[in-house]
C-alpha cells in the first residue's frame, strides 16, 4: 500500500517538477530486410517497421494517460543499416533513409535511431586528419598508444610503460588515411546532403580541443532540437 505522503510526493513531482518519461524506444533488428534489390529492401523495411511500430505511439499515450506521466519521445532504433545496404551502391543509402523517414512519419514516432540532430564532425582540411592519424604510434609489446606531437613517449621510439618498440600501424600511414578519407567522402556525400536538406545535420569543426568540440556539439543539438519543437 502506498502511504499518503508518497502519493502527495508523486503529485508534487508531476506538477511542480514536470515528471515525465523522457523516451520509449522500440528496437528492431532489420537484418532480415536484406534483399537482391534496394526497392525490395525498402519495401521489406517499411513493412517491418509498420507491422511492429504502428501502435507504439498509441500505446505510450495510453500508458501515460493511465498513470498520469507523459511519455515525451517515442522513437525507433534499428540495427545498422549497413548490413542491408551491402552491395547496393552509394545511392541506396538515401533511398533507405527516405524509407525510414516515411515509415516513422506514418507511425507517428518522433525519431528513428534516437537522434534529434545528426552532428557531422568535420575537419577544416584533409591534411589535419592525416596529420592527426598518421602521427599515432603503438607499442608492440603492451599496446600503449602515443602520438608524435600531442602525446609523445618520453623515451623516443620506446614505450614509456614497458620499453617496447613503438611502430606505426599500416592503416595509420598517410597514404592509407588519405584513401580512407576519399572513400568516406564518396560514400557519404549524398546521404549527408539528404539530412542537411532536412535541416537536421549540423557540421562541427573537430579540429579543436576536446572541450571546444563537445561544447559545439551540445550547441548544435540544442539548436536543432529547439527548431523542431518550434515547428511542432
Amino acid at each position: 500500500m502506498l502511504r499518503t505522503d508518497e502519493i502527495l510526493s508523486t503529485i508534487e513531482m508531476l506538477h511542480a517538477e514536470h515528471l515525465d518519461v523522457r523516451a520509449v524506444t522500440l528496437a528492431l533488428n532489420v537484418e532480415d530486410c536484406a534483399a537482391p534489390s534496394v526497392d525490395h529492401v525498402c519495401r521489406k523495411l517499411k513493412n517491418k517497421i509498420l507491422s511492429r511500430a504502428r501502435r507504439l505511439v498509441e500505446t505510450c499515450n495510453r500508458v501515460g494517460a493511465k498513470y498520469g506521466i507523459p511519455v515525451v519521445n517515442k522513437r525507433l532504433a534499428i540495427s545498422p543499416a549497413s548490413t542491408i545496404l551491402a552491395g547496393h551502391g552509394h545511392a541506396a543509402a538515401v533511398q533507405v533513409a527516405r524509407t525510414l523517414d516515411a515509415a516513422a512519419a506514418e507511425c507517428g514516432v518522433d525519431f528513428v535511431g534516437g537522434f534529434t540532430a545528426l552532428v557531422h564532425k568535420g575537419i577544416s582540411s584533409a591534411d589535419a586528419v592525416v596529420k592527426r592519424l598518421s602521427g599515432r604510434r603503438v607499442c608492440r609489446k603492451c599496446g600503449a598508444t602515443f602520438h608524435v606531437e600531442s602525446l609523445p613517449s618520453r623515451r623516443g621510439e620506446a614505450c614509456d610503460r614497458c620499453g617496447g618498440e613503438l611502430y606505426q600501424r599500416e592503416d595509420d600511414r598517410a597514404e592509407t588515411v588519405r584513401n580512407r578519407l576519399r572513400v568516406y567522402e564518396e560514400q557519404t556525400a549524398s546521404l549527408l546532403d539528404y539530412y542537411r536538406a532536412r535541416g537536421i545535420l549540423v557540421r562541427v569543426d573537430a579540429d579543436r580541443t576536446v572541450e571546444e568540440v563537445l561544447g559545439a556539439v551540445d550547441a548544435a543539438v540544442a539548436s536543432v532540437a529547439g527548431g523542431r519543437q518550434g515547428r511542432s
